[in-house]
């Protein structure tokens, strides 16, 4: 392996010294083809703006690179910003063309699965229209690529800028350009980005679901409401988000429930911990899964739990209710980015486990109540609420009392088994065939059936399969066709 750098190869690098452009790192694989190889046409490139644009009508929408996620494959269309007509640009973006960020977070992508008209891009996104894009896309999504840009785009002092070097990099193919591999492929990754989606509408049909038994409709227009003293007296807190027109609005509203309206008691709020000495997670036969405020989307939905070892009492061996006490300042009344995020741990599903102090658990209540309480906090009207009464300048938390002061609507048996229905069914996966042809049929029904959180099971599952496929893809390896995830 020689050191030796050359002038022939800076001016290869457009004369960048960053020192990783120079490692040795030829990987050469059997079978493969570059990126640019694939495309239908040249690429769309994004255009800038500029902040001071942005306005609360979303007629005409802009899509920044923070609104292409790491964790999920469709962009964040809710955070997407409004922007006057006059800056508009029609970048004329359609269904199953491929967003990838060239600048600031390189190579986070993200697909479309419908057309955007009236969307725009920012100049740190490309979008790309490719053969193939479903099976282009599972490549672009794994790491192996994304660490292409590790190695082949220097580092700038606050941002790194990678402008079309990625169309050069390798996009491995099955043995033989086998077009059942490719369409296996395809067919999983279909069945991913379909479930992300189905996530966001059914989480949708629920919150709406939950705004009508309690006659919510938004918070435009809530008329002032002044603290009297018995309020003082009840919730014995002066600092002023209890007394905001907002908070006093959403606790009338939820008090007002026609069943009635119950609080926490203390005795069912318990805390986390985080133990002194631990595994590191790389290390073989970890016991318990290791579940921080970062390992929880938006949604409530568990990430990349990782496992430890610890010496101690874990405190998850049931199914229970995770409320996240602090995290950053919330960035606005629709990101869901702030204290009270709720998730459930499913112990049939990761076994023993451990929280840190970052979360309260509740437990020893039946999965009926547990989801309930998880739908409920996870709803605007609480994300709202949780907003207004937390408190901290650089992170915001609440305390327990803060929580066994909430009010809960009380729900009957019926509309929880509704609610536990539509987040966590239990929908059982029997297709045990490995023909291609069925299975977007029956995938598509399942789907529909499935609740959030069956969804989000075999949306993790399906992605182990699909990277484990690229793994295989770019080791030149045999992949089976199997749909039995």
């Amino acid at each position: 392996m020689s050191n030796i750098i050359h002038f022939n190869d800076i001016s290869k690098n457009n004369y960048s010294l960053s020192a990783k452009l120079y490692e040795n790192r030829e990987v050469k694989y059997e079978n493969s083809a570059k990126l640019s190889e694939f495309l239908i046409c040249p690429i769309q490139k994004g255009s800038e703006v500029g902040s001071a644009a942005y306005i609360h009508d979303k007629k005409f929408q802009f899509i920044r690179t923070a609104n292409i996620h790491k964790n999920n494959l469709l962009f964040d269309e809710k955070s997407a910003v409004g922007i006057p007509e006059k800056f508009f640009e029609n970048h004329d973006l359609k269904m199953n063309q491929i967003l990838i960020v060239k600048d600031g977070s390189l190579g986070n992508v993200a697909f479309l699965d419908k057309d955007y008209p009236r969307f725009m891009l920012s100049s740190g996104i490309n979008a790309l229209s490719c053969k193939h894009p479903l099976y282009v896309f599972s490549i672009l999504q794994h790491d192996l690529f994304k660490k292409n840009f590790e190695y082949n785009v220097a580092s700038g002092s606050t941002i790194s800028h990678a402008k079309d070097i990625y169309l050069n990099f390798d996009i491995p193919l099955p043995k033989n350009n086998d077009e059942n591999i490719i369409k296996f492929i395809e067919n999983i990754m279909k069945s991913i980005i379909l479930k992300e989606r189905l996530i966001k509408e059914k989480i949708n049909s629920l919150n709406d679901f939950i705004s009508s038994l309690l006659n919510f409709n938004n918070f435009d227009n809530i008329k002032n409401i002044y603290p009297t003293y018995s309020d003082l007296v009840s919730i014995k807190r002066l600092d002023s988000g209890y007394y905001s027109k907002k908070s006093i609005y959403i606790r009338n509203l939820i008090e007002s429930y026609e069943n009635g309206y119950f609080l926490l008691n203390p005795q069912d709020l318990k805390g986390g911990n985080t133990p002194k000495i631990r595994s590191e997670p790389s290390q073989d036969n970890l016991e318990y899964k290791w579940i921080i405020p970062s390992y929880i989307s938006e949604f409530g939905l568990n990430i990349e739990p990782c496992s430890i070892n610890f010496k101690g009492k874990n405190n998850l061996n049931k199914n229970a209710c995770l409320i996240i006490n602090r995290t950053s300042k919330k960035l606005d009344g629709q990101s869901g980015k702030y204290v009270g995020i709720s998730s459930f741990y499913d112990y049939s599903l990761f076994g023993k486990g451990h929280h840190n102090q970052g979360f309260y658990r509740i437990e020893n209540y039946d999965d009926i109540d547990l989801i309930t309480f998880i739908v409920l906090l996870n709803h605007p009207i609480y994300r709202e609420y949780f907003g207004e009464i937390s408190i901290g300048s650089k992170m915001k938390e609440i305390k327990k009392y803060n929580l066994i002061e909430i009010p809960f609507p009380k729900f009957n048996i019926e509309i929880k088994q509704k609610i536990k229905n539509m987040y966590y069914n239990k929908q059982g996966w029997d297709f045990l065939n490995s023909k291609t042809d069925s299975f977007e049929e029956y995938d598509k029904i399942w789907s529909e059936k499935a609740g959030i959180f069956d969804l989000y099971i075999m949306l993790n599952k399906q992605k182990n399969v699909l990277d484990n496929c690229v793994e295989q893809l770019y080791e030149n390896k045999n992949i089976e066709i199997n749909y039995m995830f």
